[in-house]
């Protein structure tokens, strides 16, 4: 694999500075944060079973909600009425990690669940088809993007202070289309960009094909890789042949009986990839990260303890120990942070903070690197010619 010596990884707080909500406004605009049923009703008819679910999970986000919806409903998936060791167990798994349910209030919760199970399909397409309202993209959403990563990427990809780089991995965990719309603007003529998807005459579809990220190339532009490691709303299976697709916005598949979608998976889920697909964008994260020289981490929360969280520390500690990240944050200190403090204190000296979010992350990165340019120009003028 191609030494690409800076990645990018952005979470949620890369897409709030451009009108995006979090998952916590999420909650509070469909009335779960607190109970406003007249909000619930807006999103779905079964506002009730929702609150009941919300109230009862360790994970208390839109996600936790719909990583329980996924385990459960994928009982009837893999064996009709026969618990799966995917959906059912996994599920008590959940449970359990509340710390005011004991063992008998778990089964009776399943119990309660196991009524509803046709209701509990048609609450996690309702909730995914609302996620499509909260993540439409605007005029103003467009500017904004071009605004805020036009110069981040001119630096990261054309300016010499950062060296002759000529690949930009580009990995985030968000479901919208900031990045979708990124290459449509004008200043990203400069780049090759590839996303995965190829698109196939016959279908008219676009196919998802990871050969797409080595395909040769036909230009000497610096290259853009997007991966988008748990899916997009703009995604779905097609179901003749199991492939994923990408359309231009979630509207185009919702009314259509030969698409699933959209095609998402959850932070901090259990149990493996749902699909291979999954499997093969951490890899190339997992990857990446083990050949990079520096990490640029964007609003991340690590909430993602079992999966990102984990690449990231035994990268560092293992496999990579050269490897310098970067955080940029909405807070003002990493201290503020606690997932992300407990995870680099472990890593003196090898990361950095930046508060105040991304909308100064290019000035702050350029003072950096020019920092770093003085100290190793002084530490040469000492010594012997």
């Amino acid at each position: 694999m191609a030494k690409a010596p800076v990645v990018l990884f952005a979470g949620a707080g890369a897409s709030a500075p451009i009108g995006f909500p979090t998952t916590k406004q999420i909650m509070t605009d469909m009335g779960l944060e607190p109970h406003d049923k007249n909000k619930l009703r807006r999103i779905t008819p079964l506002g009730d079973l929702l609150i009941k679910i919300h109230s009862k999970l360790a994970v208390k986000d839109i996600e936790g909600i719909l990583d329980f919806l996924r385990l459960y409903n994928a009982r009837s998936d893999i064996g009709g009425d026969i618990p799966s060791s995917l959906g059912f167990d996994i599920l008590k798994e959940s449970l359990r990690e509340h710390p005011d349910i004991d063992k008998p209030i778990q089964d009776k919760i399943v119990e309660l669940f196991d009524i509803h199970l046709n209701d509990m399909k048609r609450l996690e397409r309702h909730i995914k088809r609302n996620l499509h309202r909260f993540y439409s993209f605007t005029s103003e959403h467009r500017e904004r993007t071009e605004e805020i990563y036009e110069p981040l990427i001119d630096l990261l990809l054309r300016d010499q202070i950062m060296g002759e780089i000529h690949e930009l991995p580009i990995f985030t965990t968000n479901y919208d289309f900031v990045f979708d719309y990124l290459r449509r603007m004008q200043f990203m003529n400069l780049y090759d960009f590839r996303d995965g998807f190829k698109y196939d005459e016959a279908s008219e579809d676009w196919i998802f094909d990871d050969r797409e990220y080595t395909r040769r190339r036909q230009t000497k532009a610096p290259v853009i890789k997007l991966y988008k490691l748990h899916g997009s709303l703009n995604w779905a299976n097609r179901k003749e042949d199991n492939r994923i697709v990408k359309f231009p916005n979630l509207t185009a598949t919702l009314q259509d009986p030969n698409y699933d979608s959209p095609l998402i998976i959850y932070p901090a889920g259990y149990g493996p990839y749902p699909r291979d697909e999954f499997h093969i964008l951490h890899e190339h994260f997992e990857n990446s990260l083990i050949n990079a020289s520096k990490c640029i981490i964007i609003g991340f929360s690590f909430r993602d303890i079992g999966r990102i969280n984990h690449y990231i520390y035994d990268i560092m500690k293992y496999e990579n120990k050269e490897l310098e990240v970067i955080i940029c944050g909405k807070k003002d200190k990493i201290s503020k942070l606690n997932e992300t403090k407990e995870l680099f204190e472990k890593f003196p000296g090898r990361y950095t903070y930046f508060g105040g979010g991304i909308e100064n992350l290019s000035e702050k990165l350029k003072a950096k690197i020019k920092v770093k340019k003085k100290e190793k120009i002084n530490k040469t003028s000492k010594e012997p010619i």
